[in-house]
């Protein structure tokens, strides 16, 4: 038997109703409820900090750092987004070797706008796993 769930469209007035199956709880239960979910159902969140501020941040993953960045006001310049200004050079200090390679037009970017080891576009990054991150030297 499903229950009733009332989804809200981002950005419009509207809200309709669905039927879910149960299932679909238990699994978000498991997810995002670490003091219900017995032990080992616990998927814990990779977690972005800020070196500058010591701030940290648990994120979804998957999460596109400029996504989040955005969405929460949070401490970091973003130029064109598309990876092609450099603005948004960070220096990822610890976590770096989990990413994801940097492709061909990222090591380009980051090379024109910073020559520090380590460098990544904030717009291009996507977080997988624990990071700490500054602004890049430009």
């Amino acid at each position: 038997m499903g229950r009733w769930v009332l989804l809200a469209a981002s950005g419009t007035h509207h809200v309709r109703r669905r039927r879910v199956h149960r299932s679909a709880f238990l699994n978000l239960n498991r997810v995002v409820n670490p003091g219900g979910a017995p032990p080992g159902n616990y998927i814990s969140m990779p977690k972005i900090t800020f070196a500058s501020t010591g701030e940290s941040h648990e994120v979804p993953d998957g999460t596109r750092f400029l996504d989040f960045c955005q969405e929460n006001d949070l401490p970091h310049d973003f130029g064109c987004t598309v990876g092609s200004c450099g603005t948004c050079a960070l220096v990822v200090t610890e976590g770096g070797d989990s990413l994801a390679e940097v492709g061909d037009e990222e090591a380009e970017t980051v090379e024109m706008a910073t020559d520090e080891e380590g460098a990544r576009l904030g717009c291009q990054m996507v977080i997988n796993c624990d990071v700490t991150v500054r602004a890049a030297e430009v």
